[in-house]
């Protein structure tokens, strides 16, 4: 547990899309990633494709990981994985869903403070 970067409850689903919405575009707005789409593969026993980042910054510039390799589920195209990597490619972080379920029947109360089962 040393070397966790983000807290297990906003790492997924909040922190890792919002850093990769904040480090790519700037990343690709600069030069600075190049990204690689891989052979497909299979993660957590289903379809996936996969995709590097190799993120090499200019001009002070810093981002998140030297490296990335993204997991993207084939049937549902969500990010299900990611790996990040230090500039001398060494794991830093590892983090994945599964078992996942969508279009569950949820409804807006589900969402709602006026849940009465929330119990606020």
């Amino acid at each position: 547990m040393e070397r966790i970067f983000f807290p297990a409850r906003t790492a997924w689903p909040v922190g890792f899309p919002n850093l990769m919405r904040t480090n790519f575009p700037v990343a690709i707005t600069h030069g600075d990633v190049e990204i690689i789409r891989m052979e497909d593969d299979s993660f957590e026993g289903r379809p996936a494709l996969a995709v590097e980042a190799k993120f090499t910054p200019k001009d002070g510039r810093r981002y998140y990981a030297a490296r990335m390799v993204c997991h993207i589920d084939k049937e549902y195209l969500l990010l299900v994985g990611i790996a990040c990597y230090d500039e001398k490619d060494v794991l830093m972080e590892r983090y994945s869903y599964r078992d996942i379920k969508i279009n569950i029947g949820l409804t807006e109360m589900d969402f709602s403070r006026n849940n009465p089962e929330y119990k606020f």
